[in-house]
């Protein structure tokens, strides 16, 4: 049986979130090794209460973005938790050669405002939004069902 929260793009990083399934397209030996894009939601039988994406959306560009979105909402039980943690576009590594978005706090301010809805990426509530002083920002979104 499947754990109450998801990582999406986990890496090999999964000593350091053992309370996480862990989905990624390398097999680290996680639950799931396949494409976030190429996911079926249905498949877990498992309505998480947090999907995390640790320095991980970055490298999708909008549209995918819109598919990642809706696949978490699936995902996610009413009021779960989307933990994202990004790189702020003024920090250097944010323009790393392989990231195809860039973010700022205003992303996720417009992202929750009821306009953004019509734009595919589904209805949240900001629980938390900070940068630190690494530069990331670490936004919760609450799901709004």
């Amino acid at each position: 049986m499947g754990k109450k929260k998801l990582n999406i793009g986990c890496g090999d990083n999964l000593e350091l979130y053992p309370d996480y399934d862990g989905l990624d397209i390398v097999d680290f030996g996680q639950r799931h090794v396949c494409s976030i894009l190429s996911f079926n939601p249905y498949s877990s039988k498992s309505n998480y209460v947090e999907v995390m994406a640790n320095h991980f959306l970055e490298h999708f560009n909008q549209d995918e973005l819109k598919q990642i979105f809706k696949l978490v909402k699936i995902l996610l039980k009413p009021n779960g938790l989307f933990k994202i943690v990004v790189p702020h576009k003024k920090k250097d590594s944010a323009w790393q050669l392989s990231h195809k978005t860039f973010w700022t706090e205003s992303t996720f301010e417009y992202l929750v405002k009821p306009i953004f809805e019509r734009y595919d990426f589904g209805k949240w509530e900001i629980e938390k939004l900070v940068t630190n002083k690494r530069g990331d920002i670490h936004a919760w979104l609450r799901n709004i069902k």
